[in-house]
């Protein structure tokens, strides 16, 4: 049998819950711009009684739900029943999926403050063994244009994290002259994979720990089968890492210009009215406010809901 789950990380100002459409709304503030938390009084056990409503309403046989400001954790809980008909626990370990890409581009990112990489250098600079068939141009394909899949590499049958062997370019097409549009890209992040590992002699799951999951303290996240597995706890660090300027706590991963970048609107997707993309991120924005979501039935209004399927 079919079921849905979700973990579901609140950041920021209002929330907007749902899956295609949403399914209620919870609009008192909650926060500010900064980290002090700011509101009307928030009662926990009004809003757990909302979400199960909501659990209700949409059909998700799961949920665990966190709420934050800054680097607080406000309310914790886990709602409905796992896989196997047992009780959700909010320290269930998550499959996020493409959501793998954030991550990914915040490597890169990292990386290139490092002087390892840059978003402008062009993929056959980095790797001599990067070719296209016939005419097709190598050059203009960059490391940016990877980071917000304008390359025109298309998608095949990868991971989320596992790297793309460059023999399977041997007959591909391009499906558009490198930044002409938006076409999301497998092929796109699976080679970053390929670069980071090539460029500094270590595997992506080193590389993650060392750059991403250690600093910010995700001990309970790991990667397996190309994979990052996560529990809320742990995901909430790398929301708010990400909605405070690169900072979570007294870790300082990304440079607030470089976070800033990585959510600044770069592309238009062409597949609703405000949606864009910017590195790892699809930015949208909601009554003016700017925010950061990944996957396609996911809403953020200052929230994060992830699609996952808890794993054993």
């Amino acid at each position: 049998m079919f079921m849905r789950f979700r973990l579901i990380l609140l950041i920021g100002i209002s929330v907007l819950i749902g899956a295609a459409q949403p399914v209620f709304s919870f609009t008192e503030p909650i926060s500010d711009a900064g980290d002090a938390f700011q509101t009307a009084p928030f009662d926990p056990i009004a809003f757990e009684h909302r979400m199960q409503d909501a659990i209700e309403i949409s059909g998700i046989d799961g949920l665990v739900i966190l709420l934050v400001a800054g680097d607080d954790v406000v309310f914790l809980s886990a709602l409905g029943q796992d896989a196997n008909g047992e009780p959700m626990n909010p320290v269930s370990a998550f499959d996020i999926g493409r959501l793998s890409d954030s991550f990914l581009a915040t490597l890169v990112i990292a990386e290139s403050e490092r002087g390892l990489i840059e978003p402008r250098d062009a993929v056959n600079i980095l790797i001599d063994d990067f070719t296209l068939p016939g005419r097709q141009s190598t050059a203009s394909i960059t490391v940016s244009r990877l980071l917000n899949h304008t390359a025109g590499l298309g998608s095949t049958a990868l991971a989320p994290l596992e790297s793309l062997p460059m023999e399977s370019l041997q007959d591909l097409i391009l499906l558009h002259y490198p930044g002409a549009r938006f076409s999301y890209c497998t092929r796109c992040y699976g080679m970053l994979v390929t670069l980071l590992e090539r460029l500094s002699g270590k595997s992506l799951s080193d590389l993650m720990h060392d750059i991403i999951f250690y600093p910010l303290q995700m001990d309970s996240t790991r990667i397996e089968d190309h994979r990052i597995l996560t529990t809320a706890l742990d995901m909430a660090k790398f929301i708010s890492m990400q909605a405070q300027a690169g900072r979570w706590q007294q870790v300082q991963m990304l440079k607030p210009e470089n976070l800033l970048m990585m959510q600044t609107r770069i592309v238009d997707t062409e597949r609703s009215l405000d949606e864009e993309y910017g590195y790892g991120w699809f930015v949208d924005s909601d009554a003016g406010l700017e925010t950061i979501t990944r996957a396609d039935d996911r809403l953020i209004t200052a929230a994060l809901d992830l699609g996952a399927t808890p794993s054993a």
